[in-house]
């Protein structure tokens, strides 16, 4: 699988507007919304943004339970592979969407060779991603 810093430099090139005013969506946070909303993980990349962020995964990749001595509890951490694959989504909804009709056959058979699914699954997580896209628009206009 490719890692989380080769999905976000391929997505560079794409953008989702999500008002009038030009305003665009940055699509880690997106992915971490998408992979992480019911935790404090998309306000911890509010507040300490995306390269401090990447770093504490980093730091914390190899770790599901990180003891917390304060409180006698663990605190679950969370997988880059699932930031991996909400950015890999992303990735064939915009290849797809740009795509003219007779040339998607080709991108979804790319795609799946590219990052080692069957074609089902790519259209599966394309069709997926366009409704978690049309949603965010719908609810920023």
């Amino acid at each position: 699988m490719k890692t989380v810093e080769d999905l976000i430099d391929i997505l560079g090139e794409f953008r989702i507007p999500i008002s009038r005013s030009g305003e665009v969506v940055d699509l880690l946070q997106f992915s971490i919304m998408e992979a992480f909303g019911d935790t404090h993980l998309p306000f911890l990349y509010e507040v300490i943004g995306r390269e401090k962020f990447l770093q504490v995964l980093d730091i914390f990749q190899d770790s599901k339970m990180i003891p917390c001595p304060n409180c006698g509890k663990s605190i679950n951490w969370p997988s880059r592979d699932m930031i991996a694959q909400v950015l890999r989504d992303l990735i064939i909804y915009f290849r797809l969407n740009r795509a003219s009709n007779g040339s998607k056959n080709n991108i979804i058979q790319d795609a799946a060779a590219e990052f080692g699914m069957s074609i089902g699954q790519v259209r599966y997580s394309d069709r997926s991603m366009r409704r978690k896209v049309a949603n965010l628009i719908k609810t920023s206009f």
